[in-house]
């Protein structure tokens, strides 16, 4: 089965805003690339760096896809779902028969767990991967071919279960270590301090 993975990714420099009482920009800005640059390389681990694709209004980001030897599109608006909806139609049009949306900033993503839910999808199935507060959505698996929405942001786990129904999918949730911890707040950010045993920026910490 050809399964492409999507990555929308904004700025550097627009990223981690909800961390912007604890870390600097410089710090904000360098945690984003590192956490974009790990997803990217365990997608590019598990499939053909041609069946990834990068959804982007910055050319850095773009560039460190092409350098990769994946697909960088040039993002058209400024709405995340809008992107990641760019993103699968291109990969439709490379005859994708799966596509897999993806957070960039799982810091603990390994390739055996997107290996994991591309053997859990085939047929009518959406495997779907929530944050590990069983709230919103960090990966998404459909048929190419589905009429799903792609609902990102708050609440999406719900919303994308019913999005999938209403599509006429099966719905198979998937949880794992690293596809539940993403990067948004400072306890997530403290509790991967845990996993990788220290601070990334302790002298940028200012709570």
């Amino acid at each position: 089965m050809s399964v492409f993975i999507v990555l929308a990714v904004r700025p550097f420099d627009e990223g981690k805003t909800r961390l912007a009482a604890v870390l600097t920009s410089a710090a904000r800005r360098a945690l984003c690339e590192r956490l974009y640059r790990h997803v990217l390389t365990v997608a590019i681990q598990v499939l053909p760096a041609t069946q990834v694709l990068v959804v982007s209004r910055s050319e850095s980001v773009r560039q460190i896809a092409r350098d990769a030897c994946a697909i960088a599109i040039s993002e058209t608006g400024f709405d995340l779902n809008q992107a990641l909806s760019q993103g699968a139609d291109r990969c439709r049009d490379l005859s994708a028969k799966a596509i897999l949306t993806l957070a960039g900033d799982l810091p603990e993503l390994a390739p055996c767990e997107l290996l994991r839910m591309i053997d859990r999808q085939h047929g009518n199935q959406a495997v779907i991967a929530p944050d590990r507060h069983g709230r919103g959505t960090n990966a998404l698996l459909v048929p190419a071919n589905s009429a799903i929405r792609y609902r990102y942001g708050k609440d999406s786990f719900l919303l994308h279960q019913q999005a999938a129904k209403a599509a006429g999918l099966c719905i198979t949730p998937i949880h794992r270590p690293g596809l539940a911890l993403d990067i948004d707040w400072l306890e997530d950010l403290r509790d991967w301090y845990g996993f990788v045993g220290q601070p990334f920026y302790p002298e940028e910490i200012t709570a």
